[in-house]
């Protein structure tokens, strides 16, 4: 961000070229469309981190279930 507003400001004075102002535009687009996937990935994770079924988190309720069908216990 920071840099795109150097860039507007070094356009405006006619110091800087209109070529890194939009270079630098593109950058922060791009930068911010994969914070914002990181961030969606990061809830994701956090969700399930969190999810319980009962005291126990749903992993390791998951995990006991595969142990008791691959020992053959209802």
């Amino acid at each position: 961000k920071r840099r795109v507003n150097e860039n507007k400001e070094l356009v405006a004075t006619g110091a800087g070229d209109r070529f890194a102002l939009e270079q630098a535009e593109s950058s922060l687009s791009e930068l911010q469309s994969e914070l914002s996937t990181l961030q969606a990935s990061e809830n994701q994770v956090r969700e399930k981190l969190s999810a319980k079924v009962g005291n126990e988190l749903a992993s390791v309720t998951s995990a006991k279930a595969q142990e008791a069908a691959a020992r053959g216990d209802p």
